[in-house]
């Protein structure tokens, strides 16, 4: 008779288990279980990250080690989970709420890029927590972003936008999807706005669609692809209004 597993195969036998059972489940109910073991796996590796914070370990080693030995994740990814670590050292209540499911990745994220610019501030401040925690990512980055500005003086929040200004552009790629894709960026106050005219334009497209008067099932358009059509309808008014009226508008 063999010795007990080492705890790697235990693991890995786990999870072949979980895999096998999320094959068998409805879709729906799959779905929702893969956003559980998700969020349950990111706090884990959040605390495990962290202990290496507390051990007194470089946000180059963390960052190193949270991209793993194969190559395979980018070294934003790796600084990403780095960074959600170093918020999860400073609370460990960050983690657990993941965890638990009471926040999701992106939201953490939210939290430890504000507390990354606030010496760690953002990360144990409870009522920005709990209002992030409650909201979608975009509308906690806003808060996160006042929480922040409101920490830092005039003179630092110039110097951040002059920096992104100078480093704004425009850059066309192509996503594992197939599609052909622009990444826009410069200062958090244009992309905001940017951000903003988008959501409006689509809100509106959502309307026109139908609105609440309509199953989200039957919309002929989704989320995404509306949030696309704003965009593209901003771009063209654009142009028309150069077409129509001559010169810049």
């Amino acid at each position: 008779m063999g010795g007990p597993a080492s705890p790697e195969t235990a693991v890995t036998d786990a999870m072949m288990r979980v895999d096998d059972e999320l094959s068998q489940l409805p879709p729906r109910s799959a779905l929702q279980l893969i956003e559980f073991c998700r969020r349950r796996l990111d706090g884990t590796e959040a605390r495990i990250l962290a202990d290496r914070y507390e051990k007194g370990a470089s946000d180059r080693d963390v960052e190193r080690m949270a991209g793993g030995d194969d190559g395979k994740t980018s070294k934003v990814e790796a600084k990403k989970r780095a960074r959600r670590a170093k918020a999860t050292n400073a609370n460990p209540d960050i983690a657990d709420r993941l965890a638990k499911g009471e926040m999701s990745s992106e939201q953490v994220d939210v939290i430890a890029k504000a507390a990354e610019e606030t010496d760690g501030e953002a990360a144990c401040d409870t009522e920005l927590i709990d209002h992030i925690a409650a909201t979608n990512p975009e509308q906690g980055k806003k808060k996160a972003r006042e929480f922040v500005n409101k920490r830092t003086n005039a003179d630092d929040i110039q110097k951040r936008f002059d920096k992104q200004q100078r480093r704004r552009g425009v850059y066309r790629h192509r996503l594992e999807n197939g599609n052909s894709a622009l990444t826009i960026h410069g200062p958090d106050e244009y992309i905001d706005e940017i951000e903003k005219n988008i959501h409006a334009g689509s809100d509106a497209e959502y309307k026109a669609d139908g609105g609440r008067d309509i199953p989200r099932a039957k919309h002929r358009r989704t989320h995404d692809q509306r949030n696309f059509d704003a965009a593209h309808a901003l771009c063209l008014t654009r142009q028309r209004l150069r077409r129509d009226f001559g010169g810049t508008p």
